[in-house]
């Protein structure tokens, strides 16, 4: 599932650090990158030397840290596999820098380690770019509707970009493939082929609003649909005599053929904004997202003897709506200069409404029926974070927090209150050296599908029990990075 990016664009950099006081700190000017013609910021970013960029948030809620890339100063506040696209959408000629800097630089809970920030202005012109990637395979009808279209601007105050493409593609495999029993010997010789198609059209619109210097606004909608088709074939070759009463363990192999055939026909949208602004003595920043995905699947399964008589037809449907909703508020201040703080809460309802049916056409008493579960959560958190300089070369950040959830499934209803938090510590002992540690306790995002029963008609598996007591990951974890630019190559 695919959201929208809640940060902004590049019409306003008031909240960037001042780049003159930030250690550590490398910058690499359009000029630096001319010789790779780039198209857009996400082109440039590629191209500077050393950079790991970190994806997007994919914690429970919007969470703390996220994605290592700054816009203008600002880091990412929504949710998405991939901060790229947006960055995407920046053209290389807004782009007024790229700036490396360290965590420990920035007020920003749960972020560390290096850290890209693109410094750009939209154009008062109206710009855009195309790009098209049609895709040709050995045995394969060619795709020629894979691409997409950008374009961006400034009004006013109102910055903007928008996009729509296709993420098409079409895969596949063939070849010979052998099974065995547990004592080696082969009992089954086959011939497969396989096909996946895949037609993905979406598109995106990012608004960011600066209404004054000290105030901004980002509002990002995204709508896409999937149309996805999956067949596998298996030409299966029995190998040695047929026995009427086999040995339990040992199988015999089935001359003949089979097919699998998947289909899925989803939609999904999203909508996320923010809105950051002076408040008391320090800055307010209020959060909402809200994401939604239909996905009805169908599985056919078919079995042939090697005579090309019907032995087996079944069939299991699937439809899954699912769902997320965040409403977040961050309040920050500095008590005295190198002492930030932070307190957050945020709260979410995520739900899973599925329904399925198993369906034999050759033996009509087999079939399941209709059967529906819903799953829910209900929760709230909570942090404090706290970010003080400790001397020209440490930096420490902690953060203390909890969550109460509610989760409801099958009827049953549970409820948990978990503890959150993180210690980091910085060390900078010169530019172009940094040592970052972090020790924390988490808790895991949870996957609801992983409460219902599963139906695999290839591989004979028709129930796995559905299980209602699972709970999210909980750990505790530690990492020690290095950094270390060497300077003076060519």
């Amino acid at each position: 599932m695919t959201t929208a990016l809640g940060f902004g664009l590049w019409g306003c950099n008031a909240f960037a650090q001042d780049s003159e006081n930030l250690d550590a700190q490398r910058v690499f000017e359009p000029a630096y990158f001319t010789q790779f013609a780039p198209q857009d910021a996400l082109d440039m970013v590629r191209r500077v030397p050393g950079v790991q960029i970190r994806g997007g948030n994919n914690n429970r809620g919007l969470g703390q840290g996220g994605a290592n890339i700054l816009l203008n100063g600002q880091p990412i506040t929504g949710k998405g596999d991939d901060p790229f696209d947006q960055i995407g959408r920046i053209p290389a000629s807004d782009v007024v820098r790229i700036e490396l800097l360290d965590a420990s630089n920035l007020d920003v809970p749960g972020l560390t380690g290096q850290v890209v920030n693109v410094v750009a202005n939209a154009s008062e012109k109206l710009s855009g770019a195309w790009e098209w990637n049609a895709q040709w395979r050995k045995n394969h009808e060619p795709e020629f509707l894979r691409g997409n279209i950008k374009v961006s601007g400034k009004k006013g105050n109102l910055a903007y970009a928008a996009e729509i493409g296709n993420r098409a593609f079409r895969f596949g495999g063939e070849g010979p493939e052998i099974r065995r029993n547990a004592d080696g010997s082969i009992y089954e010789e086959r011939e497969f082929l396989g096909r996946i198609i895949r037609s993905g059209p979406e598109g995106s619109v990012n608004l960011t609003w600066t209404p004054a210097d000290d105030r901004i606004g980002n509002l990002n909608v995204n709508l896409g649909m999937a149309n996805i088709n999956r067949e596998s074939r298996y030409l299966r070759t029995a190998i040695g005599e047929f026995v009427e009463n086999p040995v339990p363990g040992v199988n015999n192999g089935v001359s003949g053929r089979e097919i699998s055939r998947t289909g899925e026909d989803e939609w999904e949208g999203g909508i996320d904004g923010d809105y950051e602004f002076p408040f008391l003595s320090g800055r307010l920043k209020l959060i909402g997202l809200y994401n939604y995905e239909h996905s009805p699947f169908v599985t056919r399964f078919f079995d042939y003897d090697v005579d090309d008589n019907l032995l087996e037809q079944t069939e299991f449907n699937r439809t899954e709506d699912e769902g997320e909703a965040i409403i977040k508020s961050e309040y920050s201040w500095s008590s005295n200069p190198g002492r930030d703080w932070q307190f957050s809460v945020e709260g979410a309802h995520n739900f899973l409404d599925f329904e399925s049916e198993f369906i034999d056409r050759l033996n009509p008493e087999n079939n399941s029926g209709i059967s529906a579960l819903k799953v829910s959560e209900n929760r709230a958190e909570g942090f404090l974070t706290h970010t003080r300089k400790l001397s020209d070369k440490w930096t420490g950040q902690a953060s203390i927090g909890a969550e109460y959830s509610e989760l409801t499934t099958g009827g049953q209803t549970r409820t948990f209150t978990r503890p959150k938090g993180f210690v980091s510590v910085t060390y900078v002992p010169d530019d172009s050296t940094t040592v970052s540690t972090k020790f924390e306790r988490q808790v895991g995002q949870l996957n609801f599908g992983d409460f219902l029963s599963v139906v695999a008609l290839d591989e004979e598996v028709s129930d796995r029990s559905t299980n209602f007591n699972l709970v999210p990951e909980q750990s505790w974890w530690g990492e020690v990075k290095l950094n270390k630019t060497f300077k003076g190559g060519h």
